[in-house]
């Protein structure tokens, strides 16, 4: 299972295990986009569901199969492209499946930062075992407390990934290059806006204050044009 942000997550999924045949499970609402996309799905091996009819089950006959094949089965729990920075509501299909088949489940979560010279990040988890159900059909309460469990543990990536961007984003800005690069960027900014504006600094109290600050202050301003920062 993963978070679903945009197409592009079927890729990733794909190229994260190549050698795999991955069968993913695929809202009606792509199929209806047109006969040339439809038939891409069906030729990919996509498996097609109903979102809008409950009592849609057609769809875990091809799921058994492509199980009993060995095939991976890849769902994107949200059902939705979520445009929001936090996990929307699970549906539970992820662990009616999970459930009936008795299946393990390995959550993904990925950044989607699908972009031109940008790396996109993405954390897999330990397998999740969500035990067996009593009886033969998950129970209500046991699906809701097995797809609160599955949430869950996308949410514990989603934090992880954060925590390690964050270190990446500090140990960048605290490397050499990063220092040397600002400094020589402030050094280029100051001479030209200093030459070609000739800004007039005055104090309230000249006495106390200075421009050069020792220790972490925070520095507000007002803000009219682009040269407000650099100055």
């Amino acid at each position: 299972i993963c978070n679903h942000k945009t197409v592009l997550d079927v890729m990733l999924i794909m190229a994260l295990f190549p050698f795999r045949n991955v069968s993913f499970l695929t809202g009606e609402l792509m199929y209806n986009k047109n006969r040339l996309f439809s038939w891409f799905l069906k030729n990919l091996g996509c498996i097609r569901v109903d979102r809008n009819v409950s009592s849609d089950a057609g769809y875990l006959g091809e799921v058994t199969k492509a199980a009993r094949a060995g095939e991976l089965i890849c769902i994107f729990p949200e059902a939705h492209f979520n445009k929001t920075s936090e996990l929307l509501p699970f549906r539970e299909g992820a662990a009616f499946i999970a459930g009936k088949l008795r299946l393990p489940v390995i959550p993904i979560y990925t950044d989607a930062a699908y972009h031109v010279f940008k790396r996109t990040r993405v954390c897999l988890g330990a397998p999740v075992d969500l035990g067996e159900p009593d009886g033969s059909v998950p129970s209500a309460e046991w699906l809701s407390e097995s797809t609160k469990k599955l949430r869950a543990e996308v949410q514990k990536l989603k934090n992880r990934l954060s925590v390690k961007r964050n270190e990446e984003d500090l140990a960048r800005r605290e490397s050499k290059f990063a220092r040397f690069f600002y400094r020589f960027t402030q050094s280029l900014i100051s001479l030209f806006l200093f030459v070609a504006y000739r800004p007039k600094i005055s104090y309230t109290d000249p006495q106390k204050q200075k421009r050069r600050l020792d220790g972490p202050v925070i520095v507000i301003c007002n803000h009219i044009h682009f040269f407000d920062p650099p100055i």
